[in-house]
């Protein structure tokens, strides 16, 4: 699971499994970079050693991730760098989020595309499409292209787990 560092956000406890369940990533925002070692390196070995069959990339609303981005604080760096992923993503889908008046469903559809933008993050990554085109290769024997990634939202509010669209 890549998730957020939200404590709010617990993954075991939002997934309904034990402790030792879970393979577990988590930053600011669930971001997805591939200059970021740690995150890279967590892919890699779930991927390429562990060989997880499937990939959570859960985000949640009300991150505080997001929020800050969204209002344009001005924060030292390292955490100004950080946040420019997700500045890149609103800039990316700016004229169906300048559509939405209200600030807290603009927020909330923010945290919904850039959990789906970090999955095709993951997508893109050198790691899984290895996998993907290994076990594509040899269906038969793994029954479906593994890994399989599923983005979530998580609304801290009502305990709901979401799974949200993004085909690939």
């Amino acid at each position: 699971m890549l998730g957020c560092s939200d404590s709010r956000v617990a993954p075991g406890t939002i997934c309904g499994l034990p402790p030792g369940s879970l393979f577990v990533h988590r930053n600011i925002a669930n971001l997805v970079n591939n200059v970021d070692v740690a995150a890279m390196s967590v892919i890699q070995y779930a991927v390429g050693i562990l060989q997880v069959q499937h990939i959570v990339v859960c985000g949640h609303y009300d991150c505080g991730g997001i929020n800050a981005a969204v209002r344009n604080d001005d924060h030292p760096s390292p955490l100004a760098n950080w946040l420019r992923n997700i500045r890149d993503v609103y800039r990316m889908h700016r004229e169906e989020l300048s559509s939405i008046q209200d600030q807290e469903v603009r927020a909330r559809r923010l945290v919904e595309i850039n959990v789906i933008e970090q999955a095709i993050n993951l997508y893109k990554t050198r790691i899984v499409q290895q996998r993907r085109i290994e076990t594509y290769q040899n269906l038969e024997e793994h029954g479906f292209v593994q890994p399989k990634i599923h983005p979530c939202v998580y609304d801290p509010a009502t305990g709901k787990l979401v799974r949200l669209d993004a085909r690939a």
